[in-house]
């Protein structure tokens, strides 16, 4: 019980000290934009972040949860078939097989809330990687045409 309670107080001083980092940023950056005007600006860059973020993580989420679930609803019905143990000898001494069902159902883990949970925590991931390219999607919305003249200058 007390591993738990230190691993519990452990991983909440990681999540605080993660949120103090991006509040100190966030402040930051709000701070600086609206010093040299740009508001507007940053507002749009924090809006593109955030739904960056909640569509690659939604998107990512649901495809490795239905993924986990796919394969775990397949492996439960095909019954497939694998070595209880390898100690690598020979192949003889193998005889004794389980199917994978058998072998899921001898682990006596929650799948299901596991796979969800994994998606999760990988959806994260995916999310949080992907959030860097927030500069390319606005480069993307707001393109302009390519060799076209300046409609001031006249130039290319």
């Amino acid at each position: 019980m007390r591993r738990r309670g230190i691993i519990a107080t452990v991983l909440i001083a990681v999540v605080l000290l993660t949120l103090l980092r991006r509040t100190g940023n966030f402040l930051v950056d709000l701070l600086w934009f609206s010093a040299v005007g740009y508001f507007d600006t940053f507002w749009t860059i924090f809006a593109t972040k955030a739904l960056l973020f909640l569509v690659v993580f939604a998107s990512s989420t649901a495809l490795l949860w239905v993924n986990g679930a796919l394969a775990l609803r397949f492996a439960r019905q095909r019954g497939t078939r694998l070595p209880v143990a390898f100690d690598g000898r020979s192949a003889s001494t193998q005889t004794s097989r389980a199917t994978l069902p058998d072998l899921i159902a001898s682990l006596r883990l929650p799948w299901r809330p596991l796979v969800a949970a994994v998606a999760i925590v990988l959806g994260v991931l995916v999310a949080t990687a992907e959030n860097e390219n927030w500069d390319a999607v606005l480069r993307y919305i707001y393109q302009v045409p390519y060799g076209q003249p300046d409609p001031l200058s006249g130039e290319c």
